[in-house]
């Protein structure tokens, strides 16, 4: 039995690999999901157990997405194999495709 433990956890170590989500595709994700004004003003940061935590550029923002928040949820969950419980809203840092596109060139 001492030789099967290992085999069992390494399976399940690679199980929980695949179906982890990066924060790559979490964004572009993010942004193929909503409009260009709310993806650039926004940052998908990371999920977790069933929750998006989303970085917004101020107040105005916040409160603007947490009205709409469940249609967000809706459209999301389309893209998403996992399926998102909630988001969560917080003021951070945002960086932007044309921000992005500036520092490339």
């Amino acid at each position: 039995m001492e030789h099967i433990q290992p085999i069992l956890q390494q399976v399940i170590n690679n199980l929980k690999a695949k179906t982890q989500i990066n924060k790559d595709d979490i964004q572009q994700i993010w942004t193929k999901a909503n409009p260009k004004k709310i993806s650039q003003n926004t940052l998908a940061k990371i999920l977790k157990n069933g929750v998006l935590y989303v970085n917004v550029k101020n107040s105005c923002w916040k409160y603007e997405l947490t009205i709409k928040k469940e249609s967000i949820l809706a459209n999301l969950n389309k893209y998403f194999s996992k399926e998102i419980k909630d988001i969560k809203f917080r003021i951070g840092e945002v960086k932007n495709e044309n921000e992005q596109e500036a520092k490339k060139g």
